[in-house]
């Protein structure tokens, strides 16, 4: 559907959470009738859909929490578009939901902040030591 009052194609945005600012840039923005629908377009292979939408949510909620505070304006929506399948996955976009990952930034904004040494911070789950940054791993 192309019937949008407005489209925005690569929107670039920054937002400050206590003193750091966080840089976005959002695939594509549909304003219709004082309205946005954001969305996201994902080429991964699609092997999981849920293990995706599981791991990309945190993304569209920031970019929807974004979106919100910088033009004050409702958004009715947010979607990841999976290029490989097709489908067109809704995220929760729901005040609790916005307001639990703004929270989530915060604390990490914080922490990092607090933390300047290599040694407070741990390993991820998922590393697997064989990054360009594995010579940190060795550190601890």
């Amino acid at each position: 559907r192309e019937d949008y009052d407005q489209i925005h194609k690569e929107k670039e945005f920054y937002l400050k959470i206590e003193d750091a600012y966080l840089y976005g840039i959002i695939d594509r923005v549909n304003i219709k009738n004082g309205a946005a629908e954001i969305l996201d377009f994902k080429t991964n292979r699609v092997h999981n859909k849920y293990e995706l939408l599981e791991y990309y949510q945190p993304q569209l909620q920031l970019y929807t929490y974004a979106f919100k505070k910088i033009t004050n304006m409702k958004v009715k929506r947010a979607a990841i578009l999976f290029l490989e399948t097709g489908h067109l996955e809704e995220i929760d976009i729901s005040e609790r939901s916005l307001q639990k990952i703004y929270e989530e930034l915060e604390e990490f904004v914080n922490f990092v902040n607090k933390n300047n040494s290599i040694h407070q911070y741990s390993k991820g789950d998922s590393c697997k030591g064989n990054c360009k940054y594995s010579i940190l791993c060795n550190l601890h």
